[in-house]
């Protein structure tokens, strides 16, 4: 398993980890940014890089991560995308599509959807990257689609999944992508849309930020939610997250199976082995890499 991030220690710059994490991050995203691979080869590595798709991205914490290197930091970093980012770590898809976040005043802030709309009307991009669901699967929202094990209709914990509940779930999952794709069509109707799926999470407990004493800090996301139902052995519930993660990366297919080739589903969960996650929901830098690395080579295919 991979070293779990602890409290920030000092680096040899004098910088914490995270400050570190953090300077190399604004590195990459400078306007003048080249990518290591291409510095040498100076006017075609900049030729190389004007020729790549231009991207409006929309997401979650795989595309917003603040303690390491996400998909779009490695697309970034690696091949030196054109990336318009509007993604939030922790974001839902009901949030990202119709807007559930309110200001003190109770008013509604706006939708993520409503901005890459206006970012494909005022420069079109040539894709839109998408990433979303993961935090409908794990967290509070992994407590409801649980029966407790100790409940009648769990039949001694075999039972585990309130299936109702789950299909019902899913089903609203697919209505809100279904509406971010129709509104993007809506303004430019052969733009694609590119979402990827997760891989299968290991779900021991592991937070972003692990302290002395057993204190964790943002996450963990999904052995506390089966712990509350009674499912403390979190190997015994390693398979069923694979099983919920099966679930929503067929649901993707469908949608995309459906869509006439405008929206591409990337099946990423070859590409994240169970010793590339820095945490219950995110990857490490290589595993991240290894999603950028297949969404990169999509993005190659593409007319």
């Amino acid at each position: 398993m991979p070293t779990r991030i602890d409290i920030p220690t000092a680096t040899s710059s004098g910088m914490s980890s995270l400050e570190e994490m953090q300077r190399l991050k604004a590195e990459i995203w400078a306007a003048d940014y080249v990518p290591p691979a291409l510095r040498r080869r100076r006017d075609r590595g900049r030729r190389l890089m004007a020729g790549l798709p231009k991207i409006v991205a929309e997401g979650d914490s795989w595309f917003s991560y603040p303690v390491g290197l996400d998909v779009l930091d490695q697309l970034r970093a690696n091949w030196g995308y054109s990336i318009e980012r509007v993604a939030e770590a922790g974001d839902t898809l009901e949030n990202m599509v119709y807007g559930t976040k309110l200001r003190r005043d109770f008013t509604r802030k706006p939708a993520g959807l409503v901005e890459v709309l206006d970012k494909i009307r005022q420069q079109p991009p040539d894709v839109v990257l998408f990433s979303g669901g993961g935090n409908d699967v794990a967290g509070d929202e992994l407590l409801r689609y649980l029966n407790h094990s100790s409940a009648p209709s769990s039949v001694g914990g075999t039972r585990w999944l309130r299936q109702d509940v789950w299909n019902e779930a899913l089903t609203q999952m697919e209505a809100s992508i279904q509406v971010f794709a129709q509104a993007i069509w809506a303004v430019a109707p052969k733009l694609p849309i590119v979402m990827h799926g997760y891989a299968n999470p290991v779900p021991d407990g592991r937070a972003v930020i692990n302290a002395p004493f057993g204190f964790r800090f943002i996450g963990p996301w999904m052995r506390p939610a089966f712990a509350e139902k009674g499912y403390t052995d979190w190997r015994k519930t390693e398979p069923w997250v694979a099983q919920l993660l099966g679930d929503y990366n067929r649901m993707l297919a469908h949608v995309a199976a459906d869509s006439g080739g405008r929206f591409i589903y990337v099946d990423v969960r070859k590409a994240v082995s169970r010793d590339d996650w820095a945490n219950e929901l995110h990857p490490t830098n290589a595993g991240f890499k290894a999603v950028a690395g297949m969404i990169h080579r999509v993005l190659q295919k593409l007319p």
